[in-house]
């Protein structure tokens, strides 16, 4: 047996589903409920970088990162900025850990920077979408000569 349906009944079909899944921003996402969405857990923990490590490098940085789990992430967010204002920070995402970071920038050849460092845990399904951010943790990055 055959189907036909007629362009306004597969056009008011495609309106019905529209309207049911008003809750995605896009098509394909899925956002929960406010009523279902529950308190996000503790932030978790820098684990590395210690606090005031200087990382000494010869070209290029490269910093390693590790943090405390949080159950039930969808990934973690890595915020890194020369002030610890983070203003002008950059964040790196990654569902895994621990990381390396590199791609520094703003070093010169004779350079020490400190650099300011935080993580959070995200989960649409927490409120406000994510745990608060971790403590900041500094490190200092250091430019090693090579011998002449």
């Amino acid at each position: 047996m055959r189907l036909l349906l007629s362009r306004s009944i597969i056009t008011g079909l495609l309106v019905a589903l529209s309207i049911s899944s008003s809750r995605c921003r896009l098509p394909g996402l899925w956002e929960p409920d406010q009523d279902s969405m529950i308190d996000p857990p503790a932030p978790p923990r820098l684990l590395q970088p210690m606090p005031d490590t200087v990382i000494w490098y010869l070209k290029y940085p490269v910093v390693p990162f590790d943090w405390t789990l949080v159950e039930d992430v969808e990934y973690y967010e890595i915020s890194t900025d020369t002030a610890g204002s983070f203003e002008t920070a950059t964040s790196s995402t990654t569902r895994s850990r621990p990381v390396t970071l590199s791609g520094f920038v703003g070093l010169g050849v004779h350079d020490v920077q400190t650099y300011y460092s935080r993580i959070k845990a995200v989960n649409r399904k927490w409120k406000q979408g994510a745990t608060r951010w971790s403590e900041t943790r500094p490190f200092v990055l250091h430019h090693q000569h090579e011998p002449q």
